[in-house]
């Protein structure tokens, strides 16, 4: 089935925006500037934060074009870029752009940071006098109150006391002779008077104001007025109080979706908007690393006002689960880490719930609301990780650290990832035994993991249900007569293979380390000599997977559903035992010490 081409050229996978730093400044300035305020809008959209200032300088109209850009691109894209190298798109920022700057890096919970504030009123001094005055006057008054407290301590001279009386008790500085400040270091002096001198020659009354609100008012009550102010304004953004932002887990069946749509309908969740030119996906729904389904369905959607919609949502997801995983909301490594965690479960529903059809995947993420594709993403996850526990058997109520060892690599990793709160995909292993986890992010994870979770419910069902193994016993009395240093250190792999290796010299699926006479029959058995030289490692017999297959379906009961799973865990174990024990076949010495595929037998 063929799908629309008329957006391809506008992704992230386009790098247009680099034209503009290769040529010379003037042409790229005339290049730019003639583009329309909503195309150098998504240019700079499409541009890494760290690169979009370069972009803005060449804009005739910079301001507006700062202006026009969400308040979260603003914020990261200074935060990426550094705020003192970025106060060219600071002094250009809109009141409401700087108010969401000061809610996110002036408080840690519920307290103001005041070094954060410090921060912040340095760099806003080195804007022009008309921003910071702006600012000053439409900022809540509970907040500027309260750094003002922070900053100095003011005094008021008396109508009844005389000067000359209270000069030697009065502070050194005041800026009308009636109000006089004790700042708290010669630093901070420096910092505040400047706001003192442009609050007062703007609006004298509001400063009188401000300053019986700084005397007479209670910094725990303007604190916690601050505090209601701040948090009804963050969580129109996405950062709720935790037990709101915790929602955002909350498990959804995908037969849910597929209500909604019944009920609702293939339509927009909101109004569409005017297509114009084709809308651009901001730089960090690229997904340039993992090529992600969804971006690819996302850069179908023709519509500028559905397209930002559905962006600023998964922003907004992005930061409750900042909020719910309790990481700090100022750092960018958190913020690309959450929303690279949302595009990932949204991107898992997006390929279940379409079945991968383009066109279907199109109306549903038009039509569907993004938390809830995120949730129904999610609790695919939330299925393995209960499927996990719910199958869990009672032998390992004792001793659950064990389990997943119990399954080696990379079942028992696997096994680790799903038993986290929060279930993670185990990527495989890095350099020095090093395991790499992280978010699920494609619906084939999820898969690959439910086949791993078959492997361990077949492998528990054949040891513990079929062969009657006991783990204690197994510990405490098999494991001390065996080369084995350490008895944690037993795998699955290893006693099925011991059960196997007993089953084909005696017949027995009893339990019993081998001798190493056993251990040499045992290999003639199943390894093929090579006749070319002495030194080459032994080949598998032929058809011995099949055959151990074979062995198990003839005598115990599995259901169809498993025998893929069985086939994966025999063959696992033949691969094993092939590397460790293959070039062992012509040996006329064998040190048992480095054999882990099977239980040896310690000798006397």
């Amino acid at each position: 089935m063929k799908t629309k081409q008329k957006n391809s050229n506008t992704t992230l996978t386009d790098r247009s925006y680099e034209k503009y730093f290769v040529t010379d400044i003037q042409a790229a300035e005339r290049s730019f500037n003639a583009l329309s305020r909503e195309e150098k809008q998504e240019l700079v959209l499409s541009t890494p934060w760290a690169q979009r200032k370069k972009l803005i300088e060449l804009a005739q109209d910079a301001q507006e074009l700062v202006q026009s850009l969400p308040v979260e691109e603003v914020y990261w894209t200074l935060k990426e870029i550094g705020p003192e190298d970025a106060l060219p798109i600071l002094s250009r920022a809109s009141f409401e752009q700087l108010q969401y700057i000061l809610d996110i890096e002036c408080w840690k919970k519920d307290w103001i940071d005041v070094a954060s504030v410090k921060k912040w009123l340095r760099l806003m001094l080195r804007c022009r006098e008309s921003y910071v005055l702006d600012w000053l006057t439409k900022t809540d008054e509970p907040f500027l109150i309260c750094i003002f407290k922070k900053l100095f301590t003011v005094f008021k001279l008396s109508d009844d006391i005389d000067l000359a009386e209270a000069k030697d008790l009065l502070p050194p500085w005041t800026l009308d002779g009636v109000y006089y400040f004790q700042f708290a270091d010669e630093d901070t002096r420096l910092l505040a008077i400047p706001f003192l001198h442009l609050i007062h020659q703007a609006n004298s009354s509001y400063f009188y104001y401000i300053m019986e609100s700084c005397i007479w008012g209670l910094e725990a009550e303007l604190q916690e007025d601050m505090v209601h102010i701040r948090q009804s304004r963050v969580a129109d953004k996405g950062f709720p109080e935790l037990e709101e932002a915790l929602q955002v887990y909350q498990y959804m069946a995908v037969e849910e979706i597929e209500f909604y749509l019944k009920e609702k309908g293939l339509k927009h969740w909101m109004e569409r908007g005017a297509a114009g030119t084709h809308p651009r996906l901001r730089h960090r729904f690229a997904g340039e690393k993992r090529g992600l389904y969804f971006n690819q369905i996302l850069a179908l959607v023709d519509s500028r006002q559905t397209m930002e919609c559905m962006q600023q949502e998964i922003i907004n997801i992005a930061n409750k689960t900042m909020i719910a995983d309790s990481l700090d909301v100022t750092e960018v490594k958190d913020m690309e880490r959450s929303l690279s965690k949302v595009m990932g479960y949204v991107n898992i529903a997006t390929e279940l719930l379409s079945r991968h059809n383009p066109d279907d995947a199109k109306k549903l993420i038009e039509s569907v609301p993004m938390h809830f594709l995120f949730r129904v993403g999610y609790s695919q996850a939330l299925n393995l990780r209960d499927r996990a526990k719910r199958k869990k058997r009672d032998v390992w109520f004792k001793q659950s650290e064990m389990r997943a060892q119990f399954y080696d690599s990379p079942w028992g990793d696997a096994l680790a990832g799903l038993e986290r709160l929060r279930p993670v995909f185990f990527e495989g292993t890095q350099g020095q035994g090093g395991v790499s986890y992280r978010e699920f992010e494609r619906l084939e994870e999820i898969q690959e993991t439910e086949r791993i979770l078959a492997i361990i419910e077949i492998i528990e069902q054949i040891l513990f249900d079929h062969f009657k193994i006991d783990l204690s016993h197994l510990q405490e009395h098999i494991i001390p007569e065996t080369t084995l240093q350490d008895k944690s250190a037993i795998t699955a792999r290893c006693v099925f293979l011991t059960i196997m290796a007993q089953h084909m010299l005696h017949g027995t699926t009893r339990l019993a380390p081998l001798s190493t006479d056993e251990l040499r029959k045992f290999m003639s058995s199943i390894f093929n000599s090579p006749a070319d030289r002495d030194d080459s490692p032994g080949i598998l017999k032929k058809g011995l997977c099949n055959d151990t297959v074979s062995w198990i379906t003839s005598q115990y009961t599995i259901n169809e559903e498993y025998k893929p799973a069985l086939s994966a865990v025999i063959q696992s174990c033949l691969e094993l035992l092939r590397d460790e024990c293959g070039s062992l076949v012509r040996k006329k010495e064998i040190d048992t010490r480095y054999i882990s595929a099977v239980l040896i037998k310690k000798e006397a």
